[in-house]
């Protein structure tokens, strides 16, 4: 057994490597921790670039729903904002939004926010491409039913998101509802934009029942296959169809009559007259236990009728030849029987409930000599059986009001021809995109 001490020699030398191996260690745990302070600091100014893309985002998004709705409204308000036409009041945006204020949305001027979400927006609305197709080189004239509306999020650093959107008129076909619809017995849906919607399911039942262009459903398509009732697609699982909401209000800048809740009618706010149980007004009846005015004379003076209540018409006004021109728009439901021959009073609107509206009877809304278009707007649920004729657009809102419908059916032997272009004043997002290049 050796047990002879190591030498000097032999300690110093492993004294020297024990140096080597602190210094490694605090080289590598040195290299640690700067890696460390770099990750940190990464990792924080990452977070700090999301929070102010999301901040931007954000405000961009807020600017562009803003300038969406009152764009949109602005047109939509057309005759209230005393304008002669829909296309009129979209030269109307273009011309106020180029002077930098419309409807009180300061345009092409940063916008805060709010105190507590210190981030900005800016918006514009433009004409389209005014070299592009259906235009016509002038910014401040729409020839096409196309806007531009472009907003910009600034966040607290200075980070810009840019979000543009395209409004133009909402294109929809005979009749579009938001809940379930039937057709059934020999309803017939023609035209040339003679197609139908549903955003729930959809029922086609019988053979007897036809329809000139296409049929889809968000839900359920129940048609025999293979669907051969239908003259063009038949397709299950589509996307949405937005309707626009129906709201009576909305229209009571249209009305020439007023048939108000107290039983009398005002005539640019004076009344026309009172009804008392002896005699009518205008020959429409006044039932204050149910809230309703109806019609049940065979003459009706021409005229958009606003109605605080629900509306009936029973009697047989109008011809073939000569239609008896009204509209009739309601803060309750409608309902129509009998035989009348109508023609809209108001452009493109026939009839417009903010309840349910129920037809039967023999209904004609054409004239023998022209086609003459008319728009049905339902907040509630609509029923349409007899031999109603009727030449215009079926929009169904299917919100839970009004009694008087209990589900969207279309049947008896019931025509509804549309050959398309209403709802002009309606305009709605079409496409929109994130800017990535913008100035």
């Amino acid at each position: 057994m050796n047990d002879t001490p190591p030498s000097d020699a032999q300690r110093q030398d492993e004294r020297g490597m024990a140096l080597v191996g602190v210094l490694l260690l605090l080289l590598m745990m040195s290299a640690l921790g700067a890696a460390l302070t770099v990750n940190a600091e990464t990792e924080t100014l990452i977070a700090r670039n999301q929070l102010s893309a999301t901040q931007a985002q954000a405000a961009a998004e807020a600017g562009l729903n803003h300038g969406v709705e009152v764009a949109t409204e602005y047109i939509f308000d057309w005759k209230s904002n005393g304008f002669a036409s829909v296309e009129a009041a979209v030269d109307g945006v273009l011309i106020n939004a180029d002077a930098g204020n419309l409807n009180g949305l300061a345009l092409n001027t940063a916008l805060t926010i709010s105190a507590d979400f210190n981030a900005e927006y800016e918006v514009s609305i433009t004409d389209d491409e005014d070299n592009g197709t259906g235009e016509d080189g002038d910014p401040l004239n729409d020839a096409n039913d196309v806007l531009v509306i472009r907003a910009t999020g600034f966040a607290q650093d200075g980070t810009k998101v840019v979000l543009e959107a395209l409004i133009s008129p909402q294109d929809l076909g005979a009749i579009v509802t938001n809940g379930n619809l039937t057709l059934s017995g020999n309803a017939s849906i023609e035209g040339a934009a003679g197609s139908v919607h549903s955003n729930g399911d959809l029922t086609i039942d019988g053979n007897s029942v036809s329809v000139e262009d296409n049929v889809s459903s968000t839900g359920e398509l129940d048609c025999d296959d293979p669907c051969n009732q239908v003259g063009g697609t038949a397709t299950e699982g589509a996307a949405e169809v937005p309707v626009p909401p129906v709201h009576a209000s909305d229209y009571l800048v249209w009305a020439d009559y007023v048939l108000k809740s107290d039983g009398t009618m005002t005539q640019g706010g004076s009344v026309v007259c009172t009804w008392d149980s002896k005699t009518s007004c205008n020959n429409w009846d006044w039932d204050s236990s149910s809230g309703t005015w109806s019609l049940t004379s065979n003459s009706v003076t021409a005229g958009t009728y606003y109605v605080e209540g629900h509306a009936t018409v029973s009697g047989s006004p109008g011809s073939t030849k000569n239609p008896a021109q009204i509209s009739i728009i309601a803060e309750g439901s409608i309902e129509i029987s009998g035989s009348p021959k109508l023609a809209p009073d108001t452009p493109e609107l026939l009839f417009v409930t903010d309840q349910d509206l129920k037809i039967t009877g023999t209904i004609d809304s054409v004239g023998e000599a022209t086609l003459v278009q008319g728009q049905m707007l339902v907040r509630g649920q609509a029923s349409i059986l007899g031999n109603a004729s009727l030449d215009g657009q079926l929009l169904i809102e299917d919100q839970a009001v009004g009694d008087l419908v209990a589900s969207n059916v279309v049947g008896g032997s019931v025509v509804i021809t549309y050959a398309g272009g209403l709802g002009g004043s309606v305009y709605t997002v079409t496409s929109w995109r994130d800017v990535r290049d913008a100035d």
